[in-house]
């Protein structure tokens, strides 16, 4: 069986409408507009505590589902601890679990 790799995902962080709950804001490769989603908190990792109205850089937890050269295909965190959809972000955005030093 295949071991599953967890990344990390460069994003931007606001409240959810629960304590429990964080949206989040994610560039996917070839989109213009930021995909918007709501995710537990605990598949987020900031510096600071998110703030309504501007987002505070963070990271998001995923999964590795393909390598596409300059691009990542990543399965999204879903509330209650779900998977979601697989989207293509761009590679400068991921780093290792292991590399993530918040």
């Amino acid at each position: 069986m295949a071991e599953v790799e967890v990344l990390w995902l460069a994003c931007g962080v606001l409240p959810g409408f629960r304590p429990a709950e964080r949206r989040v804001e994610i560039h996917v490769a070839g989109a213009a507009a930021l995909l918007r989603l709501e995710v537990d908190a605990r598949s987020v990792r900031t510096e600071e505590p998110p703030c309504n109205g501007k987002p505070v850089p963070g990271f998001l937890r995923v999964l590795l589902w393909a390598h596409h050269g300059d691009t990542v295909s990543v399965v999204l965190p879903l509330l209650r601890g779900e998977q979601g959809a697989i989207v293509a972000v761009p590679q400068a955005l991921v780093a290792l679990a292991g590399e993530m030093a918040m």
